[in-house]
């Protein structure tokens, strides 16, 4: 074989074993960083404030304060649309009377007095950290949801957590670590939520248990393989609205150390063209519910330390895309075919500059 028809075929074999490569090397993402995402979705967000003062609940008609009170929480965690904020929470201020009806409840609008930094022991007339120490109902007691909302509102106004509000909720744990309703089983929302919740009783040797239980269940309980509730494998969890359970989610294992970088990824590539998210995967419109949960999980900051104070003074790192990541593997793989291709047309040229040779 001539040293010309070994170039050749050294050639041909360089791109046989490299165009697989470039087949790979996929375009940056178009998707925002995890910051960029939360302000966008906060833009949207603040839209559907219906005369910028509340949100619209599950039936589409009728003002919700608990709709109102978390789309806040969003808004509050981007540190923008303070106009909206403002109006919105004097709005649940003016409903607070009627509203608060148990411990439960009590629990939301503390969280959202004390991150705007009002005075949690009269809003709207309300005493709000006495009714965070009412006796527990029934509709509170098997709630997990409830219950864990109710921890976080204790602990962000200095009261002490019972231990009987402990007990109730760590009633509601699995043997595996996932929380759940006696009625419906394993809630992953309930599960994040008191994971969160958990991780705030950093002195009570019970509650770190559980927390790290429940860190753990999220973690091994990803949507690893397709299923009726997963329809692609990904860093996320099968739920009626996976961008819901994703932003709170994402709260809980943040708060414990996890790397949420795969998680965020997910999310922020569900999110859809005028800024808000899905309710459901694939589903083409916003929902504002999903849209001020997966907005909190992609601020930096979680329902436990939210307020107007830090959201504004303070801006959480960005999380590093995995895509962004995988385009810098792509260019990598372009510069190194760059290079073997002009290798083996210098090798050509100094073959034909020497005349053939056996």
């Amino acid at each position: 074989m001539t040293l010309r028809t070994k170039a050749a075929a050294a050639a041909i074999a360089a791109g046989l074993v490299m165009a697989p490569l470039v087949a790979n090397v996929s375009p940056a993402a178009s998707y925002a960083a995890p910051n960029e995402a939360a302000a966008s979705a906060a833009s949207w967000l603040s839209s559907q404030f219906t005369d910028g003062q509340y949100l619209l609940g599950f039936d589409g008609r009728t003002p919700d304060p608990a709709y109102t009170i978390d789309g806040a929480l969003a808004l509050i965690s981007t540190g923008t649309q303070d106009e909206t904020v403002t109006s919105a929470a004097a709005w649940v201020t003016s409903q607070t009377s009627s509203f608060v009806t148990n411990p439960a409840s009590a629990a939301r609008v503390a969280i959202l007095a004390d991150a705007i930094g009002a005075d949690v022991n009269d809003f709207g007339g309300v005493d709000l950290v006495e009714q965070l120490q009412a006796p527990l109902d029934e509709s509170t007691f098997a709630n997990p949801y409830g219950l864990a909302m109710l921890i976080i509102a204790l602990e962000r106004t200095d009261t002490e957590v019972p231990q009987s509000v402990l007990d109730a909720l760590l009633a509601t744990q699995d043997a595996q670590g996932a929380f759940g309703f006696p009625e419906f089983g394993v809630d992953i929302d309930s599960t994040a939520l008191a994971a969160l919740a958990l991780g705030v009783l950093k002195d009570d040797q019970q509650a770190a248990q559980a927390n790290q239980k429940a860190v753990d269940w999220l973690v091994a309980n990803q949507c690893t393989q397709v299923s009726e509730m997963c329809p692609t494998p990904g860093a996320y969890w099968g739920s009626y609205s996976p961008a819901n359970t994703a932003g709170l989610a994402i709260q809980a294992l943040q708060q414990a150390g996890v790397d949420v970088t795969a998680q965020v990824d997910w999310l922020v590539g569900q999110q859809e063209p005028d800024g808000g998210f899905p309710a459901a995967i694939g589903a083409g419109y916003s929902d504002a519910y999903a849209t001020a949960q997966a907005t909190l999980g992609l601020s930096g900051f979680d329902l436990t330390n939210v307020s107007k104070t830090t959201a504004s003074t303070s801006q959480p790192p960005a999380t590093e895309s995995g895509a962004a990541q995988g385009s810098n593997t792509g260019l990598i793989v372009v510069v190194a075919v760059g290079l073997l291709a002009i290798g083996v047309v210098v090798y050509y040229l100094r073959v034909r500059r020497r005349g053939p040779q056996a």
